[in-house]
């Protein structure tokens, strides 16, 4: 998948349901003919993108695995709106259990429950 790719279909409102989402893969892996798929004007006029959170543009002049893994726990908690554990949870899409994403969070500096405000 090229690069931005599922931002696109993240950011995408998707008035539908999940077979326009199935229709939009299928087709961009169709016209990919085996090369990088992109999404790029297969969604339409309709595509509203979520305005971009300047806190969340990606640093690039610290390319450190912490400092990409903090900022990749930090997006998480974001779409989770702070959320650890739970069917919702920041660890759920991490795939690991919540108190190794505590652990984590606590090794990095990155704050959680109460903490936040």
């Amino acid at each position: 998948m090229s690069p931005g790719a599922v931002e696109m279909l993240m950011n995408y409102d998707w008035p539908g349901n999940v077979r326009e989402l199935q229709n939009a893969v299928e087709r961009a892996l169709i016209l990919s003919r085996g090369s990088q798929v992109t999404f790029k004007g297969l969604l339409g006029p309709a595509q509203k993108e979520k305005p971009v959170d300047p806190t969340m543009r990606e640093d690039l002049s610290d390319l450190s695995l912490d400092a990409a893994t903090i900022r990749h726990i930090k997006h998480v908690l974001e779409m989770t709106k702070g959320r650890v554990k739970g069917e919702k949870g920041a660890a759920r899409l991490l795939e690991v259990n919540p108190s190794t994403l505590r652990k984590k969070m606590k090794k990095l500096g990155i704050p959680y429950g109460r903490q936040i405000k």
